[in-house]
């Protein structure tokens, strides 16, 4: 509940988001709990905030639409998303004289 519709609320989104609701916009990331890092894992939700990874992520939904599948961006092109990122965290290091 603090991940989804308190953290919708707390950004000023709540009236559109942050529970899986008809006329909400629905994200949803689907994540696997097989790694042995993952495992014994008997709560599934503790064991998605302090086990799982960036790599556990198959499918992400955003808006309704799905922009990842089995791990691999479907809309993007992964290196010039990491060109950008990278360009973009330059640019707020050198705002923030790091």
């Amino acid at each position: 509940d603090m991940a989804t519709r308190c953290g919708a609320e707390a950004l000023g989104w709540g009236a559109d988001m942050g529970v899986l609701a008809t006329g909400k916009l629905a994200n949803v990331v689907l994540v696997s709990l097989e790694g042995t890092h993952a495992t014994p894992g008997p709560d599934p939700l503790s064991t998605l905030v302090y086990s799982c990874r960036s790599a556990d992520i198959r499918a992400v939904w955003l808006a309704g639409q799905q922009v990842v599948s089995e791990g691999s961006l479907m809309l993007w092109d992964e290196e010039e998303v990491r060109r950008e990122a990278a360009r973009e965290a330059r640019g707020l290091f050198e705002r923030a004289d790091l």
